[in-house]
């Protein structure tokens, strides 16, 4: 299980515990309400601050990922033109090779 999955089971269980443990208290329905919604808020709070840090990490990781394809991509194009290159250089023309024209 990820971490953020924990975190947030783990938030839930607290937030229903607590208004289980509202509702059972000997007190007036008003004050009840009041309390259990003040939970809510608090709660919703937090699991949105936990969201918006799980948001901000997978556009890191996606950013990183994008980077490193770019790079590798790159560097493929690269290696592609230097062999083209070598072997249109070293005079090992073979026209059975079908022409082609790289552009990077």
């Amino acid at each position: 299980m990820s971490s953020g999955k924990l975190l947030l089971g783990i938030m839930v269980g607290a937030a229903a515990g607590a208004a289980l443990g509202i509702l059972l208290a000997p007190e007036k329905g008003s004050e009840t309400r009041r309390k259990i919604s003040k939970k809510g808020e608090d709660s919703f709070g937090e699991i949105q601050v936990q969201f918006d840090q799980l948001m901000e990490n997978i556009a890191a990781k996606y950013k990183a990922v994008m980077e490193d394809a770019d790079s590798l991509i790159i560097k493929s194009k690269s290696k592609m033109y230097d062999g083209h290159n070598e072997l249109k250089n070293d005079g090992h023309h073979d026209s059975s090779l079908p022409k082609t024209d790289i552009q990077l």
